[in-house]
């Protein structure tokens, strides 16, 4: 995605802003999707997968580091976050970037023309920097924790960790899930149970004629194809008869 050629002001307008927090999440959000060419059908992203790798990588840090609130510490804790390599690389790019002055007498920024040698067009830089100076970056929220995608909140809530889902759907989904799982785990833990109780049994008194998923079915209500599948996936070891 090249950026128009326009200048930006040194405080993103409120378009500007909308437009960053866009490019930004699609970025953070690219998956290849199948498309088909000449040769058949192929997959194909959207962005260049090193820019996209190096955002989430310096999203992830600036989240880390809280820094959605421009103070001085949450900028030092965000230059301590960020690697060697990605400090000088956004170094090198916020070199070349050209601070000007428009006819209005408005200072503006230049930060889409590769300047200096050996640089090329970078856009997770561009998007980088400007959302560092979008007021309206606390509102980049994510992954999701259903559906693992970035988001934009629509509004902000003071009680931590209370924007953790894109959408109601998505947690709704995610407490469903979580209530499956514990549901699960406890009906795992009575078959370990029930199988420890089998191992336990005298010789005689065991199930002979089915053996051990018998005894167990009988107590925990489960089925021999239950017992069949928790063993493939590795949930469950067999006791030997």
């Amino acid at each position: 995605m090249r950026e128009k050629n326009r200048s930006f002001g040194i405080e993103l307008a409120p378009v500007q802003q909308k437009e960053n927090l866009e490019n930004v999440v699609a970025m953070l959000n690219d998956q290849p999707s199948r498309q088909r060419d000449w040769r058949g059908k192929t997959y194909l992203y959207t962005f260049d997968q090193e820019d996209v790798t190096k955002l989430r990588r310096w999203v992830r840090s600036w989240q880390k580091a809280n820094a959605s609130v421009e103070t001085v510490s949450a900028l030092r804790a965000l230059a301590k976050e960020l690697s060697k390599e990605d400090r000088s690389e956004l170094e090198r790019f916020l070199e070349g970037v050209r601070v000007f002055m428009l006819p209005n007498g408005t200072l503006a920024i230049e930060d889409h023309i590769p300047r200096g040698r050996g640089q090329r067009y970078n856009l997770a830089a561009i998007e980088f920097t400007r959302l560092l100076r979008n007021p309206r970056r606390i509102f980049l929220a994510g992954p999701c924790l259903s559906c693992e995608r970035w988001y934009i909140r629509k509004y902000i809530k003071e009680k931590p960790g209370s924007s953790r889902y894109c959408s109601n759907r998505c947690k709704g989904n995610f407490r469903k899930a979580k209530r499956r799982n514990a549901t699960k785990a406890k009906l795992l833990e009575e078959i370990r149970k029930a199988i420890s109780r089998y191992k336990q049994l005298p010789t005689n008194h065991r199930y002979r004629e089915n053996g051990w998923a018998a005894f167990v079915t009988e107590a925990t209500r489960t089925t021999k194809k239950y017992l069949t599948q928790a063993i493939n996936r590795g949930e469950l070891v067999p006791p030997k008869d």
